[in-house]
């Protein structure tokens, strides 16, 4: 069985425009990759300067134990923990 050399032409078109369409989906999630990854570097960095980086002053040791019974540790109250709020709470509180 001979195939028309018109068929033939119009199955290379289709061939062709169905690599260009795969050339263009495979080109446009690059570059979706590309941003998306970009975006990431850009805001690691934003966030590493900003919540990683401890600014801080000179350390103030103003705490004060008031008693110590078996593994548990009473300290003073401050003005900043007098005030309501979680800490005046029951709790474990790491030092």
């Amino acid at each position: 069985m001979r195939h028309h050399p018109v068929t033939r032409r119009r199955a290379g078109a289709i061939l062709f425009r169905s690599r260009r369409f795969q050339l263009i989906v495979l080109a446009a999630v690059f570059a979706a990759l590309a941003l998306f990854f970009a975006a990431g570097w850009y805001y690691s960095g934003e966030i590493e300067d900003r919540a990683f980086t401890a600014h801080h002053g000179p350390d103030t040791f103003d705490l004060r134990v008031t008693s110590i019974a078996g593994d548990r540790i009473t300290l003073q109250k401050t003005p900043d923990t007098a005030s309501s709020g979680r800490w005046n709470k029951p709790g474990l509180w790491g030092l």
